[in-house]
């Protein structure tokens, strides 16, 4: 903890590199200024040092671009387990200020998943990351799906990380500028469509209430419900009160988290269908430099992102009996 605060700071998204495999990648997507090639693998004195600069308590430390994903599945699968096996054993010299997000070798899904399991489980991992598309495939296809089956089952995020757009939508939307411009395909652009794309593909793919059924079934499973019917409680009351509810904890959590996403994705569709809104008002204020303008929608958009996370936060605690305020 620092010493000027009384809370705990931690950085979620801080990438490191891990040399074997970034050697897989000796193109565009394993090129970095030396600067910054040098804070990436860098897991030593100077890591701590610039997190002690910044404040910072914690890092969850995540494998930077490129993952896994674009790989074979017998390579995804040697290098994903070889990288988070190294990056535990560093965790292991300083858990009090390291923790981190597991590496998957998504083009070999149920590989992914017990890769998952193994991480969390045995390594201590909060989660996983998974950079962009998996060979040009969305995640939300079902083959995926198992994935995001054992994130529910051991409670854990996937965190989307944005990634290079597919070869084809590279070549149609910005091969004109992308050599005078080459950040247009990357964080200037590039990366907020392809992440946003493969958010909202997941949402209407209907895995997220596919994943609630499955955590409703585990639920119904649990040692308490089964306690509950043998003092022979109604079985109505068993399911609604206290497995609906628990079950309903992930669903209240997603519904929060991509409502930041619907807004960030409003400027893109209004922008692309020129439908009148905030979104594309915010892109005709940005060309005429209308700042005040812009400041004040940035500020709407965040005081709504306030509100609902608050509002979540509020029901997570009315229908979890572990939290209370």
């Amino acid at each position: 903890m620092t010493e000027t605060s009384k809370f705990t700071v931690i950085a979620l998204e801080e990438h490191y590199w891990d040399p074997d495999l970034v050697a897989m990648f000796p193109g565009r997507e394993g090129k970095r200024v030396s600067d910054v090639e040098r804070r990436l693998l860098d897991m030593g004195e100077l890591r701590l040092r610039e997190m002690d600069e910044a404040g910072i308590d914690v890092q969850v430390l995540s494998h930077g671009a490129p993952g896994t994903q674009k790989l074979d599945a017998e390579t995804s699968k040697r290098l994903a387990r070889q990288t988070n096996d190294r990056l535990a054993a560093f965790i292991a010299t300083n858990p009090s200020r390291f923790s981190a997000l597991a590496l998957l070798p998504t083009p070999d899904p149920v590989a992914a998943a017990d890769e998952l399991e193994r991480a969390v489980t045995r390594l201590n991992f909060k989660g996983a990351m998974v950079h962009g598309l998996t060979n040009g495939k969305f995640l939300d296809e079902k083959q995926f799906w198992p994935i995001f089956a054992k994130a529910e089952e051991l409670d854990v995020p996937i965190y989307l990380h944005p990634s290079f757009p597919h070869p084809g939508v590279i070549d149609a939307y910005y091969r004109d500028y992308a050599a005078a411009f080459p950040e247009l395909i990357g964080p200037a652009l590039g990366f907020t469509v392809e992440a946003a794309t493969q958010a909202i593909r997941l949402v209407i793919s209907g895995v997220f209430i596919r994943m609630v059924r499955v955590n409703m079934l585990q639920t119904l499973r649990s040692d308490y419900v089964e306690s509950a019917r043998a003092r022979g409680v109604n079985e109505r009351h068993v399911v609604y009160r206290h497995a609906f509810r628990n079950a309903l904890i992930p669903v209240v959590t997603i519904m929060g988290l991509q409502f930041s996403l619907l807004l960030g994705g409003a400027v893109l569709t209004e922008t692309t269908f020129s439908w009148p809104g905030l979104g594309s008002a915010l892109v005709d204020f940005l060309n005429a430099r209308d700042y005040a303008a812009v400041q004040g929608i940035v500020t709407f958009f965040a005081v709504i992102v306030i509100v609902v996370s608050l509002a979540i936060d509020i029901i997570n605690g009315l229908i979890d009996p572990r939290v209370r305020y």
